[in-house]
């Protein structure tokens, strides 16, 4: 049966709806497919007991060289990406090591650099500080000066904490590139365990599992 003129007309004119449609479906088809892409090659969590587990290797959340807190041969791995001067880390600092001590043993403590670079002037020049005194096998001592002084933190502050703990960086110019790069690996580790704020606490356990925990106090519920 011939069409009509009308209906002719109609079937050689643009049907915007039906390209729009066309176009719509497209880009969704697209943006599922990313986020396949993504969530396949992504760090996959699953919830177990209620805790968020990630799936990463152990050595990428805890990294090459750790300086433990506690006992360096306990069970459980507590790892810390921090920043010296976000005030929230300050204020956790002591409540980990009270954490720590209470534990019999089972658990210990490591910390990692993750300096805000867009809300913190001197987190970088604190973390590699931290990481100069790691070198000096004077970690921990630099680490607790550089938080209680983080109100008045400075280039000079900074130097004045290396300085009274007898580091002198200043002139060793080999020792702040590999301070610099432990630091940038952190960043690496931390952006592979997608670590996006401060501070932000993984516990590992025997089995070889990552935890990312959403308060400190969870420790308690996942060591035995």
């Amino acid at each position: 049966m011939d069409l009509s003129r009308a209906e002719q007309i109609a079937n050689k004119e643009p049907n915007y709806v039906r390209d729009w449609l066309q176009a719509v479906a497209s880009v969704l088809v697209a943006v599922v497919s990313v986020m396949l892409i993504r969530r396949l090659f992504a760090p996959t969590e699953v919830r177990v007991h209620g805790f968020e587990r990630v799936n990463i290797a152990q050595s990428t959340a805890i990294g090459d060289a750790p300086s433990w807190y506690g006992n360096e041969h306990a069970t459980y791995s507590l790892i810390e990406f921090a920043d010296y001067e976000c005030p929230p880390c300050r204020l956790t600092s002591p409540q980990v090591t009270q954490l720590i001590d209470s534990m019999a043993g089972k658990v210990r403590f490591t910390f990692r650099n993750y300096p805000l670079h867009g809300l913190h002037l001197h987190a970088d020049n604190a973390a590699i500080a931290a990481e100069i005194a790691r070198s000096s096998g004077k970690f921990w001592q630099v680490h607790d000066s550089l938080y209680e002084h983080q109100a008045t933190l400075s280039d000079v502050t900074i130097r004045s904490i290396l300085a009274l703990n007898g580091i002198s960086a200043d002139d060793d110019s080999l020792l702040r590139t590999s301070a610099k790069e432990r630091v940038a690996n952190d960043l690496r580790d931390a952006e592979r365990c997608e670590i996006h704020s401060t501070p932000t606490f993984l516990l590992c356990d025997e089995s070889g599992m990552v935890f990312r925990l959403g308060a400190l106090e969870q420790v308690h519920q996942i060591v035995k």
